[in-house]
């Protein structure tokens, strides 16, 4: 769900100064609510620097791509 949203997100902009789109308007693009929008927003890039964190202190990469590979099984 997390990475559905930040697709979405990014895809309409989010990220982007000046923002494309607000978090209510990803909601909507959703068909859900602008908090569930912005805790799975936040899910994501908490998933995101937790992977470049692991990669950066030496981490196996092959766990980085094994989990990869569930995540995109959900």
């Amino acid at each position: 769900m997390a990475r559905h949203a930040v697709t979405v997100a990014t895809r309409m902009e989010f990220f982007e100064r000046p923002q494309g789109a607000t978090a209510g308007e990803v909601a909507t693009a959703l068909g859900t609510s602008r908090s569930t929008v912005t805790r799975r927003v936040r899910d994501g890039e908490a998933t995101v620097f937790d992977r470049l964190t692991q990669v950066s202190s030496g981490q196996d990469a092959e766990l980085l791509e094994e989990r990869s590979k569930e995540d995109a099984a959900q």
